[in-house]
């Protein structure tokens, strides 16, 4: 049997400053003040642009696309991947990242180049989109993109089917790795339309070293990768569905990822979700219905945080399959939980913050759960609380819940028969919102930290 635990985060009030603005009663100050009207005005009712996708042409708002690299949306750009042909000088990758150079022209790419929401349908076999404000766009808060999907079918062989490389970055690099992060500002964003079936099935592009040295200039993982900071979510958590599959990650950020909405599904060789950046990368899932069944190739965990993952809403299954020893979540800095349902299956799992708000359960079984089989978490009453049926083996689960209560003893049942198992190492952390990495947990390796707290509370 187990204890839950669950202590209240600390609560941070955040100081904004103030701005006066002077006035004056010049007819000078009064066309500036007409014109800043006209702008914001200009701004909200400014059309989205349409791309309709198709292997014969690409349409945008009913013309066919541009090749003119000036365009706000052109095609024949060349697409990114890992050649064919390369030794141990050119790149991280070996002959399985290898594409040809023929199977890349046969790729049309249809690229981004300005501010603004973009609604893309149709099909595209062999093509991806990629979004390039250019370098100067990372520091710039107007280079925002809105990519909507609005019954799409993106399939890319050689690299990842939606690719954001420049566009604004909201996050900066804080003294001290924080579990919460605010994307709003985010200048990558992916809308799910309402009603929509929309495909995504993406390749990677393994590490490429700059020229002359072992320095990696770029990598991308996921069938849908972003450089920067990005947004994804649902007009609709019933209607709006996204299947992403990848040879790789499945959903990748560099940087920090923010999953507010939809019924998204993601299959991948390797980790479901990857946020890459190193210590303070945060993955934070705020509602929707997310479905991840990761490590297809044997390896690769179903959500890969570099730094915290954290949920305040919606309901997460995350996955590891048959014969993968990897995480159904792993987090670096640890995971924190204030709201939502989760369940986690793998060979293993990160530890839940002793700082989360929601009741959690954390197994880990002395043998392997069977795939197809019931897992029921009984309380005192030997009354099941919470039932799930595993689709694939695994050997550690988590579960959090609001029908688990703080303070509440349970026990497991696999297939009505009753399971030892033993608790994870408490993930010790007095300020989520402002704490080094000295808790409980896992390296990026998923080998256990020996700074582990006695307790929790």
């Amino acid at each position: 049997m187990a204890m839950i635990f669950s202590a209240c985060a600390a609560s941070n009030t955040d100081n904004e400053e103030e701005q006066t603005e002077n006035n004056t009663t010049t007819s000078q100050s009064d066309e500036t003040q007409s014109q800043e009207v006209q702008d914001e005005t200009s701004a909200e009712t400014q059309e989205e642009t349409e791309i309709v996708l198709s292997r014969e042409e690409v349409l945008v708002d009913g013309q066919t696309a541009s090749t003119d690299s000036a365009s706000a949306v052109y095609t024949g750009e060349p697409i990114l991947y890992y050649q064919d042909g390369t030794d141990q000088t050119y790149g991280e990758g070996t002959a399985d990242d290898m594409h040809t150079q023929e199977e890349a022209e046969a790729h049309t790419v249809v690229t981004i180049t300005q501010p603004g929401t973009y609604r893309l349908s149709g099909t595209l076999s062999q093509g991806q989109i990629a979004v390039d404000l250019g370098e100067e766009a990372d520091t710039d808060p107007e280079a925002v993109v809105t990519l909507i999907l609005d019954d799409v079918d993106i399939t890319c062989t050689v690299a990842p089917a939606i690719l954001f490389y420049h566009a604004y970055e909201c996050a900066q690099e804080p003294e001290v790795a924080t579990a919460t992060v605010d994307t709003a500002d985010a200048g990558a964003n992916i809308l799910i339309a309402a009603n929509s079936q929309n495909k995504i099935n993406g390749s990677h592009v393994a590490g490429v070293y700059e020229e002359g040295s072992t320095q990696v200039q770029y990598a991308y993982d996921g069938a849908i990768c972003s450089a920067v900071s990005m947004n994804l979510t649902g007009e609709d958590d019933a209607t709006s569905y996204l299947s992403i599959t990848g040879d790789g990650a499945g959903l990748e950020s560099q940087w920090n990822l923010t999953i507010s909405g939809g019924d998204i599904t993601i299959h991948s060789q390797d980790n479901g979700i990857y946020t890459g950046k190193e210590e303070i990368g945060v993955a934070t899932i705020n509602g929707g219905n997310l479905t991840v069944n990761a490590g297809n190739s044997g390896e690769g965990n179903g959500i890969h945080s570099n730094g915290f993952l954290t949920v305040n809403g919606g309901t997460l299954w995350a996955a590891t399959q048959d014969g993968s020893a990897g995480y159904g979540l792993y987090a670096k800095q640890g995971i924190l939980t204030d709201g939502g349902t989760v369940y986690a299956l793998g060979g293993k799992n990160s530890s839940i913050l002793n700082a989360s708000q929601q009741g959690y359960l954390e197994m880990n079984f002395e043998q392997v759960v069977p795939a197809e089989s019931q897992v029921s978490v009984l309380n005192p009453n030997s009354e099941a609380v919470v039932t799930l049926d595993t689709e694939s083996e695994c050997q550690a689960i988590t579960i959090c819940s609001d029908a688990l209560q703080t303070g509440e003893m349970y026990t497991a049942e696999i297939d009505g028969e009753a399971w030892d198992y033993e608790e994870y190492a408490p993930a010790q952390s007095a300020d989520t919102s402002e704490t080094e990495s000295t808790f409980a947990g896992q390296d990026e390796t998923g080998e256990e930290l020996t700074e582990a707290s006695d307790s929790q509370s």
